[in-house]
């Protein structure tokens, strides 16, 4: 079972999570990543230049996944809509 790690990156750095997730693939470590994003969001204040680095146990790069990427899952415009309003009032 493959072990990955998942970090953030934007212009001012990266957060890096040392701790490593069990995938059985990469299309897991894929759903793994979209649903840390769409968590993630919400929380960041410009997560427009923000990615998701999945990397595997020696550090090797994985893919990245730009946090846009998840807006394009169901739901996920009318949860940031709402959780950016409620910040705003």
């Amino acid at each position: 079972m493959p072990r990955v790690c998942f970090s953030c990156t934007n212009a001012g750095g990266a957060v890096l999570d040392r701790r490593t997730t069990d995938v059985k693939d990469l299309t897991e470590a894929r759903q793994h990543a979209t649903a840390l994003v769409q968590l993630l969001i919400p929380a960041v204040a410009d997560w427009r230049r923000c990615r998701l680095r999945a990397q595997d146990e020696r550090g090797a790069d994985l893919f990245v996944m730009p946090f846009w990427s998840a807006l394009r899952k169901p739901g996920l415009r009318t949860r940031i809509r709402t959780a950016f309003a409620r910040a705003l009032s």
